[in-house]
């Protein structure tokens, strides 16, 4: 019974990241959908596509929590997520669509990445009671949840899929690699920011912590 309690616990701490970060959990759906037709295809022609999705990830999760800190109306919530999805067009623009590999672009992506991973922990605790360590290590404590949880589900997935390819019919190698984007691209972003907690605004409004 304790099992099934658990179950629908990170159920619904999946759905209520989902609404509350709506534009967050769209881009990645597109990157879901987008690394199947990838995988489909085997090409990696969209890697730019990609870089680009992940961006907005960021920008939009960074966006919700400056409205959380800082904002009250929705008006204000749905023009930061426009701002954001505008930068995430932008970012595309400025990187270019070509697939040829480029290692300068790479890097300042990846500097991209750590500055808006760096904001995402610290807005939250701007002029608030909570510390950035606290904050640091809530983001630390539900990453490594999130790979717990991620490596547990995919060997599970694994196994029936090794399962059906032995004792049933023959399963595309594909398989492995859907279910390990899905996983991966999907439910695992989707479950940290599950375990992310909610901070007071300035109506002191407050998101549960899954």
């Amino acid at each position: 019974m304790k099992l099934v309690q658990n179950i629908q616990d990170k159920f619904q701490g999946l759905i209520q990241a989902s609404k509350r970060y709506p534009l967050t959990v769209l881009f990645l759906v597109v990157i879901a959908g987008l690394n199947t037709y990838l995988i489909q295809q085997e090409t990696d022609d969209y890697i730019n596509y990609v870089y680009s999705l992940i961006v907005g990830v960021f920008l939009s999760a960074v966006a919700q929590h400056i409205y959380e800190r800082f904002f009250e109306k929705t008006s204000q919530r749905i023009a930061l997520m426009g701002g954001s999805l505008l930068l995430t067009l932008l970012y595309f623009y400025t990187i270019g669509s070509s697939t040829v590999y480029d290692l300068e672009m790479t890097v300042k992506t990846s500097i991209i990445f750590l500055i808006l991973a760096v904001a995402f922990i610290w807005v939250p605790t701007i002029k608030n009671r909570i510390t950035f360590s606290e904050s640091y290590l809530s983001a630390f404590k539900a990453f490594f949840t999130t790979v717990l949880f991620t490596v547990i589900l995919y060997a599970g997935v694994g196994f029936i899929i090794f399962a059906v390819d032995q004792l049933l019919f023959s399963v595309d190698y594909k398989a492995n690699l859907h279910s390990a984007n899905l996983i991966i691209s999907l439910f695992s972003p989707i479950f940290f920011l599950s375990y992310t907690p909610g901070y007071v605004t300035k109506k002191r409004r407050s998101y549960s912590n899954s």
